[in-house]
């Protein structure tokens, strides 16, 4: 259970209407002094879950609680990591801007407007994850366990590991196509969009709003009546501040999942190529390895959850099976290798979960849905190194970070320095994919 959710259930934020109704309605002082009893409930929730191979720690694109700012595309890409959560994982951290940034508290800059929205985003997201909370499987980290974004990134940021990613920089402007759809001189305002960029932008493409000086640049250098005549020079810029931004989030965020011992989950092949080259990772030394995991497209989370819960061993099994394959994978050193883990462990796993979808189609649960539509999903694991900066215990004091969390991330320097290192004791990503066919 979750005094959190009971709470907002008991005033009545039990639906994304409510809640973008109650957030752009009610008086400033009464949604601070809500927040502020939230955040203690949030704390009451808090407990430190037992390490599981399916604890799952996502990127903020991923969760929802990132990205694209628009509501809807939050919804939709939370929605989703609902139900794979709900499917496989045992625990999933939650970071929010409303309970887990220590520095988050209303200042009227930017603008009242914009916390509005930004408490309009986090409870809604919140309101979709509530049966994953309820459950004990999601868990929002406290402020009191985090560390403040832009407080981490002026401490982090590394020149040299940013040079690096000039390559995939330089890759990215030579495919992209940035367009001006809109541009008002009396504002300085421009809208724009990146295009041909799926590495980076999975799920549409990129939109993005720039108000100084430089969007009159970008609108001078285009040519006119062409909207689509920015040169080289211009999208590698534009690219590389996008990318930097990148940077800093996955430095807090694969800082804050190793803390955790959790893996990191993310839909970008952006990120794989900023892990695996800011990690020292010597890529294509070992086949990748992928597994499939099916996702549940036509079903609610407590329907997942039921399910999971009737069908133990199945879903137990599969992701035995998987966390045995991984294991092997991380010794092998050729593609007849990979291959021959798959077909003697993943596979005959993979047929009884795929049979076990089958035959619950008959359950009076999936039967008011018309029966299950499975959707063919893939994961590809990849290790991280070095997530946890060398003097980060002296950064986070520096931050005046709390004594609790001081003592998470010693453990966690503790493990990862351990003489007795081992698969468990390693730093982890999942690169998700969901496919666009789906099957009964």
């Amino acid at each position: 259970m979750s005094q959190l959710i009971d709470y907002m259930n008991e005033i009545g934020l039990n639906s994304i209407d409510k809640i973008k109704d109650y957030f752009s309605t009610s008086p400033l002082e009464e949604i601070l002094a809500l927040n502020a009893y939230a955040s203690s409930l949030v704390i009451n929730d808090w407990s430190l879950p037992e390490y599981s191979p399916y604890t799952f720690m996502p990127s903020s694109d991923v969760s929802g609680f990132g990205g694209c700012a628009e509501i809807n595309c939050k919804i939709r890409r939370a929605n989703k990591f609902n139900k794979y959560s709900a499917l496989y994982g045992d625990n999933v951290f939650l970071i929010t801007d409303t309970f887990s940034n220590p520095h988050i508290g209303f200042v009227s800059e930017p603008s009242e407007d914009y916390y509005r929205q930004l408490w309009i985003n986090d409870y809604s997201l919140i309101f979709i994850y509530s049966n994953l909370i309820q459950s004990g499987i999601a868990k929002i980290i406290p402020h009191s366990l985090s560390i403040c974004p832009d407080c981490f990134s002026k401490h982090i940021f590394n020149l040299k590991e940013l040079d690096d990613l000039n390559p995939v920089i330089e890759k990215y402007a030579h495919k992209s196509i940035l367009s001006i759809d809109d541009y008002f001189d009396t504002e300085d305002l421009a809208f724009l969009t990146l295009k041909n960029l799926p590495e980076l932008f999975p799920e549409h493409t990129g939109c993005f709003s720039i108000q100084d000086f430089k969007s009159t640049k970008l609108y001078k250098n285009s040519q006119f009546g062409n909207k689509e005549g920015y040169g080289f020079k211009d999208r590698y810029d534009f690219i590389k501040e996008y990318i930097t931004e990148e940077y800093k989030t996955y430095k807090l965020e694969t800082f804050v999942s190793s803390v955790y011992h959790s893996k990191y989950i993310t839909t970008k092949s952006s990120d794989k190529e900023i892990i695996d080259i800011t990690s020292g990772n010597t890529i294509g030394y070992t086949p990748s390895p992928v597994f499939e995991m099916p996702f549940l497209a036509n079903v609610d989370t407590n329907t997942i959850l039921s399910l999971r819960n009737h069908e133990h061993s199945a879903f137990l099994d599969y992701r035995i099976a998987i966390d045995k394959a991984s294991k092997e994978y991380l010794k092998s050193h050729s593609e007849i290798e990979a291959q021959e883990i798959y077909d003697d462990i993943i596979y005959p796993a993979f047929t009884n979960l795929d049979k076990m979808f089958k035959k619950v189609n008959n359950m009076k649960a999936v039967k008011r849905f018309g029966g299950l539509v499975v959707i063919p999903s893939t994961i590809a694991l990849g290790v991280i190194n070095s997530s946890i900066p060398n003097d980060i215990t002296t950064i986070v004091e520096t931050l005046a970070g709390s004594e609790a969390l001081l003592g998470m991330i010693d453990k966690a320097l503790e493990r990862k320095t351990n003489l007795k290192s081992n698969f468990e004791n390693q730093d982890f990503y999942f690169l998700w994919k969901l496919n666009k066919q789906a099957k009964k």
